[in-house]
């Protein structure tokens, strides 16, 4: 596979009409998507920006007490990465600076020394939000680097996709010019600043109550050498099945990692390029997971950039949102509150283990986060509660939840990037999934029993 460290043009977006600061101390990076070391397009232009202006290189992690929907569970998980990122950091001779307040007040403060600030792009409203205000305050050049698509989107498309159909081909045929490993480059300055107070991760780590929830770094170790060595044993072990025996939950051949790249611990990138070094580019494995990775991570993020209204009923296609509207009065086969559902107390014994398994790890196999999201929409009063129900049980309890990925497939669930079908009662022409339905093409038996001795 072929080597630079030159980062393209088309990952890199100014943000401002400021200059740069000739007198800046050192070159300011606000990490906020890619919490990672290496193969970071963001980290390594800071570190170009550095060696160009003859100063250091800053890190700096905002710890936002308020950052939307965010628990114990999901802190832990990051803040636990984030202590092995700012060890390799340093390793590097880069700075690092964490500190618990908002990203906007962190970097505002740092920036008046800095010659340049870098961000890495962010596809949901609140970085959009952040961005926006640093704008507003900096008086030095801000600069935005897309760190975490396999293709940039400013390649892809401007406007909201319909479908992965219509995606695909934008991706696909830029697909091979993008799949270059990113070499790093030496910081000449090593960072020595140390009048900069920082916060201790492991004591704000240690200072999570949980008293709601649970850590699943048991189920997932967090940081980037724990998500490589789980992706190398997939490749080897996995990968052979994976087109074959993705779908079934009880016994599936899959990759793990929506969390890591979720907190950005891993690079899109580099799962591609590293399946590749070790398979058949051609095969229909690879083909099958180039796929999820490259085209439907890209769909869901086109999603978020292009829909304001991406965690909100009113994202839908008008078909999903008028056939649901017309059939919100009719009769449920049986209805459930939200705390039954979160307690996974239904009649259904298979929706109860997916949600048990969510609960318990932080995670659900794919196919049973379909179906559990369909019956969902047909055991509440409204599609719309349906879908904040949907909406609060994925953010409090998924890893990956919160992110583009998570917010494109609850609105699949409604319609999003999908085809009327066949009219029925309460789904209107919504795609349905039935448990008799689970049962062909799956072993939902086998899955219960196996969540029944994951919990024991």
């Amino acid at each position: 596979m072929k080597r630079s460290a030159i980062i393209p043009e088309s990952r890199i977006e100014i943000l401002n009409d400021a200059e740069v600061n000739r007198e800046g101390k050192y070159v300011l990076y606000l990490m906020q998507r890619a919490h990672r070391s290496e193969q970071n397009f963001a980290l390594e232009y800071a570190v170009k920006l550095a060696n160009q202006h003859s100063c250091p290189l800053l890190v700096a992690f905002g710890y936002d007490p308020e950052f939307p929907d965010a628990n114990d569970r999901h802190l832990d998980f990051m803040l636990g990465g984030l202590q092995k990122t700012a060890q390799a950091l340093r390793r590097r001779n880069i700075g690092f600076i964490f500190r618990t307040e908002s990203p906007l007040k962190l970097a505002a403060g740092l920036s008046e020394e800095a010659a340049e600030m870098v961000v890495d792009k962010g596809y949901l409203r609140y970085h959009r939000s952040l961005y926006h205000g640093l704008c507003r305050r900096l008086t030095t050049r801000l600069t935005q680097v897309e760190t975490d698509s396999v293709v940039p989107h400013s390649l892809v498309s401007d406007k909201q996709e319909y479908a992965a159909r219509t995606i695909r081909p934008k991706v696909m045929k830029q697909l091979d010019d993008h799949l270059v490993w990113l070499d790093t480059t030496s910081v000449n300055i090593a960072f020595q600043l140390d009048h900069l107070p920082t916060d201790d991760i492991q004591r704000v780590r240690d200072s999570l109550p949980f008293s709601d929830i649970h850590s699943v770094t048991e189920f997932f170790p967090e940081g980037t050498a724990a998500a490589r060595s789980r992706f190398d044993d997939f490749l080897k072990n996995e990968l052979a099945e994976y087109d074959k025996l993705r779908n079934q939950p009880h016994d599936p051949r899959l990759s793990h990692m929506s969390p890591y790249l979720h907190f950005g611990q891993i690079s899109p990138l580099y799962l591609l390029l590293r399946m590749r070094e070790l398979w058949d580019r051609k095969s229909k494995n690879t083909e099958s997971f180039t796929e999820e990775l490259a085209v439907r991570r890209s769909l869901s993020q086109n999603f978020c950039l292009h829909q304001r209204e991406y965690d909100s009923f009113e994202c839908l296609p008008g078909w999903a949102k008028e056939s649901l509207n017309k059939h919100k009065d009719d009769e449920r086969e049986q209805i459930y509150t939200r705390k039954q559902l979160e307690n996974g107390e239904t009649n259904d014994p298979y929706w109860n283990a997916a949600q048990q398994e969510m609960v318990l790890t932080g995670y659900m196999h794919n196919h049973m986060r379909m179906y559990w999201g369909k019956r969902i929409l047909g055991w509440c009063n409204t599609p719309e509660y349906a879908y904040q129900t949907t909406l609060y049980l994925n953010n409090k309890y998924f890893l990956d939840g919160r992110d583009p990925n998570s917010f494109a497939n609850v609105a699949w669930l409604f319609g999003l990037h999908d085809q009327g079908w066949k009219e029925r009662p309460v789904y209107g022409k919504v795609r349905i999934m039935t448990q008799g339905g689970l049962k062909r093409k799956t072993d939902p038996e086998a899955y219960r029993k196996k969540v029944e001795q994951m919990s024991r």
